[in-house]
């Protein structure tokens, strides 16, 4: 029986090397092609069995990600107010081979990013300089933020958590005159 262990560990040991074994840990998906087409499913958490030949596997981190946006922004007074806003977002489990399908690996990038700065930028634009820095203000556009997200992004497969809104600059001409005010 031992004679067969150590020839065993042997052959697993090379097939994981040459890429014929893939392993996928929690906060993961992977994404596997045959021939060129992408599967349907989503492999799950553990070690897959992958000919090198005739297959692929992406791994996709399925993990809340955050992207961090900063943005000059209009405000319906014409008032440029500075504005860093973070995205909390993630790709579902079994959503990834869609995603990698539509739109491919650099979703981010291609769709994610450009959304997040039309959206910062429509949503800002309708509101006053004031409503930024009232905490009601704040809450109505990030949730404005959010549904313009939800509502662009969720049918290609990404789920949008949150909106935070970090930290907001007034013009300088601005803040000046509450300065002025306040003295």
């Amino acid at each position: 029986m031992r004679k067969y262990i150590v020839p065993f560990v042997l052959l697993i040991a090379a097939m994981s090397m040459s890429g014929c074994i893939v392993g996928i840990e929690d906060g993961q998906a992977g994404v596997k092609a045959n021939f060129g087409k992408i599967d349907e499913n989503s492999l799950g958490t553990g070690w897959h069995f992958v000919p090198p030949v005739i297959s692929w596997v992406e791994v996709w981190n399925i993990k809340t990600q955050e992207i961090k946006e900063t943005a000059n922004v209009p405000s319906s007074e014409g008032l440029i107010a500075s504005l860093d806003v973070s995205v909390l977002y993630n790709v579902p489990r079994n959503k990834a081979p869609f995603v990698r399908r539509l739109i491919g690996p650099n979703y981010r990038e291609t769709v994610l990013e450009p959304y997040v700065r039309e959206s910062i930028r429509n949503v800002v634009s309708g509101y006053a300089v004031k409503a930024l820095f009232s905490d009601a203000g704040r809450k109505e556009i990030g949730e404005k933020i959010l549904l313009f997200l939800r509502n662009k992004l969720e049918e290609r497969g990404m789920m949008i958590q949150d909106v935070l809104l970090r930290d907001v600059r007034l013009p300088h001409v601005f803040s000046q005159s509450i300065e002025l005010k306040l003295k």
